[in-house]
This record gives structure tokens, C-alpha cells and sequence, in this order.
């Protein structure tokens, strides 16, 4: 998609911060595949949630409300691996 669209990978790094301006949501996550079985794994909080919590654990790091790892597996390991590390915390 990025060679047919002229864009580079970097550019939907932003993407993370839009759902965070729904009324309700605390947490956004973006997955951004950058090889066939790694994914870049985005996180911002509004400031309730830690989210260089989440991030240290899947070996990134961050700061409070921004954070972020590169994880390896399928896009539906890596967003299990993430969520069931989330909901560890609830």
C-alpha cells in the first residue's frame, strides 16, 4: 500500500492518537505490521492509564501516555499477547 500510495510507514504513526478524542475512551492502540511477522504496537493514554506499563512488558518503553514495542507473531497473537497483558491490569 505504501509504494502504491507514494506514503512512507511513518505516516500513520498520528493514527494512535485519534481514538482518544471519543468521549469514554482512556486507551488507544495501534498495530502497524513492519514485516511479515512483526507489528509496531502504538499506545497513548489520556493520563489514567500507564501505559509504559504495558509497553515494558512487551520490551518497549515510553512514558505514561505514550509508549510503544515491537512484538513478533500473526496480527491475532500480537493483539492477544497485548490485550491479555492490558486486561492483567484491570
Amino acid at each position: 500500500m505504501y509504494v502504491k500510495t507514494g506514503a512512507d510507514a511513518e505516516l500513520t504513526d498520528g493514527f494512535v492518537n485519534y481514538p482518544r478524542s471519543i468521549r469514554g475512551v482512556e486507551v488507544a492502540i495501534f498495530f502497524r505490521q513492519t514485516d511479515e511477522r512483526r507489528y509496531k504496537v502504538g499506545f497513548r493514554s489520556k493520563g489514567k492509564v500507564n501505559v509504559a506499563e504495558f509497553a515494558a512488558i512487551l520490551g518497549g518503553g515510553g512514558h505514561h501516555n505514550a509508549a510503544g514495542c515491537t512484538v513478533d507473531g500473526t496480527l491475532d497473537e500480537v493483539k492477544s499477547k497485548v490485550y491479555s497483558i492490558m486486561e492483567s491490569f484491570h
